[in-house]
């Protein structure tokens, strides 16, 4: 066997290495960049940007909250005259009487409050809430914290009633209602709102509330548009539930305008018949949504017809006859439930049968 020499490879010179020299370091407050390429003079100048940017942004802050403080009260303003008289000397002159007369009894109780704002719960939320800033103003620090406490108790006990007041305060501030109607329609609304929704109650109540002919569609038009904008708040005064209930009664309750002109022409005819009848039209349909929410027995409709058509069968009969397609035409809500309601119908079915029997005896026994 041969053995063969490996080749020869060839040899190439090394190239010498090259000494590596440190990069030098910046020197503080020399300006010099340092290893990322920033100097101190620059972050210095960064520094100052970010303070004025700073300072900038609390400048627009405090501007933008006096704003807002002056826009609130503002508002604040415009919500207690609409909750007030055009007569009213304004919300900071009352608001510093609430202050003079609470420091002169020493006593920041809710009553007295309330008893200031003419036991309206939503005129007294408004004034407590500018004197308390008025006393923060002032730098009355003792006072601020009394008032304090006295909107907390007032928000605690008449909570529902105060939103509902400032949330319909808009729908009831128009310039076509008068103060007096305006006050008796927060007043009716304050308390719808504060228990279970009564439909019943509520027409009655705006039905005694009408002093001119037409005046119970503008209350029910009023009441719809208070119930709107308390629906659309941000804090409604009720749940939406019961806020829709009662729009849904009183859109219900356009029908009684015209029971109201039934009952005005039912009951001329009957005076024409029973000269000694007094009762007028919204009384006698108040009565009537009365008997037909409590189920409206043959006991309580006898009652109606003889005060209505006196002493004579033919003149009950009279007003029977007018009273009857009256009681079909009344909404369902209106009635206590569909079972009372057909009751009711039938009990009036028998009533005029038995009327009518004793006037064809009387009739017979005149002939005999």
């Amino acid at each position: 066997m041969k053995i063969v020499a490996p080749p020869t490879l060839p040899i190439r010179p090394v190239a010498p290495i090259r000494a590596i020299t440190p990069a030098a370091r910046a020197i503080p407050g020399s300006g010099l960049p340092d290893e990322k390429g920033t100097s101190s003079l620059q972050v210095s100048r960064f520094a100052a940007a970010l303070v004025q940017h700073s300072r900038i942004l609390r400048e627009r802050e405090l501007i933008a909250s006096r704003n807002a403080l002056q826009s609130r009260a503002v508002k604040l303003g415009e919500l207690y005259q609409l909750l007030m008289s055009t007569s009213d000397t304004g919300l900071d002159n009352a608001a510093r009487l609430l202050r003079k007369k609470l420091l002169q009894d020493n006593d920041a109780d809710l009553e007295q409050v309330l008893e200031f704002a003419d036991g309206d719960a939503a005129k007294a939320h408004v004034v407590l809430q500018a004197a308390r800033k008025q006393a923060e103003d002032d730098g009355a620090e003792a006072e601020y914290a009394a008032l304090t406490q006295t909107l907390k108790h007032l928000r605690r006990r008449f909570g529902p009633r105060a939103r509902a007041g400032i949330n319909t305060a808009r729908a009831f501030g128009r310039q076509n209602i008068d103060n007096k109607r305006r006050t008796a329609l927060r007043n009716l609304y304050g308390v719808a709102v504060s228990g279970q929704p009564n439909v019943t109650g509520l027409i009655e109540a705006l039905i005694g509330e009408q002093q001119e002919p037409g005046e119970f569609d503008l209350n029910l038009r009023d009441m719809r548009i208070a119930i709107a904008d308390d629906l659309s708040a941000i804090t409604p005064s009720a749940s939406h539930e019961q806020l829709r209930t009662l729009m849904h009664g009183l859109t219900t309750a356009r029908h009684v305008t015209t029971l109201l002109r039934g009952c005005e022409h039912l009951l001329g005819r009957m005076r024409k018949k029973n000269p000694k009848l007094t009762v007028d039209p919204p009384a006698f349909l108040k009565h009537m949504l009365t008997l037909t929410a409590n189920g409206m027995n043959v006991n309580q409709t006898l009652q109606l017809t003889q005060h209505i058509g006196g002493n004579r069968l033919e003149h009950q009969l009279a007003f029977l006859n007018g009273l009857r397609p009256m009681l079909m035409q009344l909404p369902i809500l209106l009635w206590r439930d569909l079972k009372s309601r057909q009751a009711a119908l039938n009990n009036l079915l028998t009533l005029m049968a038995e009327l009518t029997h004793k006037e064809q005896k009387q009739l017979y026994e005149g002939l005999a």
